[in-house]
């Protein structure tokens, strides 16, 4: 055989054929470094956004329930509104607010604050009490006749709302009362009566009923004359 038929070994790349995974991730480590570096880097700056998106949030919602447990005073609610705009507390400070408005009887800035807090949150849970919250204040301006309307439409309107139904339907009574329709709201307290199965209520209406009979039987006994002189 000639030297010239002797054919060298033909040279193949051994890195990328030896079928070994541990060299082959090596290789292509040593190879991208760069972009495996990157990549780390980038993740690494994602998970740390997420962790002090995390702990900033969970620090202003808790600030802001630990100034909700020590507020008393309208503008402490409102002034965590303003804080913590987006978090749990400043919902209920709203709410609050209003109703601490309603308690030192500013009814027309109670009722925009109730009114704010329906506009800002419409599906929230509390948007009824919100609503009941906007009749009393309309009851307690004197608009009697729409507050009674009012009351017993919450009624149709939310039926499932137990405890707070009870509340309008006694709203109901007292816009009757003060309309003279005491025989109306004497029934209505002896419906109530029969609705409250666990009794919780029934002290209250019984005594409200027991003031209203007493009422329409001092207003239903004729007037007796002054003998003359």
């Amino acid at each position: 055989m000639s030297p010239e038929e002797i054919k060298k070994p033909v040279e193949t790349e051994a890195d990328s054929g030896s079928g070994d995974p541990i060299e082959s991730l090596f290789v292509y480590i040593t190879s991208s470094w760069k972009e495996v570096l990157a990549g780390l880097l980038i993740a690494a700056v994602a998970i740390g956004s997420v962790m002090l998106y995390q702990h900033k949030t969970r620090t202003a919602r808790e600030r802001a329930f630990a100034q909700l447990a020590m507020a008393s005073t309208a503008s402490q609610f409102n002034e965590i509104v303003r804080q913590f705009p987006s978090t749990k507390a400043a919902e209920m400070a709203s709410l609050m607010a209003a109703r601490t408005q309603y308690d030192s009887g500013n009814y027309g800035d109670a009722d925009q604050l109730y009114a704010d807090f329906i506009s800002r949150h419409p599906k929230h849970y509390m948007v009824p009490a919100a609503k009941l919250g906007r009749l009393h204040c309309q009851e307690a301006i004197g608009q009697t006749e729409e507050s009674l309307a009012g009351y017993r439409q919450f009624v149709k309107d939310y039926p499932a709302e137990t405890a707070l139904g009870m509340l309008a339907k006694l709203g109901e009574a007292r816009c009757l009362r003060m309309m003279g329709k005491l025989q109306e709201a004497i029934s209505l307290y002896d419906q109530l009566l029969l609705e409250d199965t666990q009794g919780e209520w029934k002290p209250m209406i019984e005594d409200l009923k027991s003031t209203t009979a007493k009422d329409f039987e001092r207003m239903s006994k004729p007037a007796v004359k002054a003998p003359a002189a």
